[in-house]
C-alpha cells in the first residue's frame, strides 16, 4: 500500500512540473519533446517579455536545453 501511495504522489508532482512548464509557453504543443527541451523552450520564450531567463551552465552543457531555449526565444519573439 505504501508503494502505491508513493507512486501516486510522484505522478501528481510530475504532472505539476509539466503543467508549470507548459503554461510558460502557451499555445505551443511540446508533446514528444524531452523535458530538457521543454524547460529551455519555456525559459527562452519567457526571456522575450522580461529579463533573460537562461541557466547558463545548462545552456552550455545540455544540447536539448540549448535547442529548446533558442527555439522558444525565436518563436516567442515574433
Amino acid at each position: 500500500m505504501r508503494i502505491v501511495l508513493i507512486l501516486a504522489v510522484g505522478a501528481l508532482l510530475a504532472g505539476c512540473v509539466e503543467h508549470r512548464v507548459a503554461t510558460r509557453a502557451p499555445g505551443v504543443n511540446l508533446s514528444g519533446f524531452s523535458a530538457e527541451f521543454k524547460r529551455g523552450y519555456a525559459d527562452g520564450c519567457a526571456s522575450t517579455s522580461g529579463p533573460m531567463q537562461r541557466d547558463e551552465s545548462r545552456f552550455n552543457a545540455d544540447d536539448q536545453y540549448a535547442r529548446g531555449w533558442r527555439d522558444g526565444f525565436s518563436i516567442c519573439k515574433r
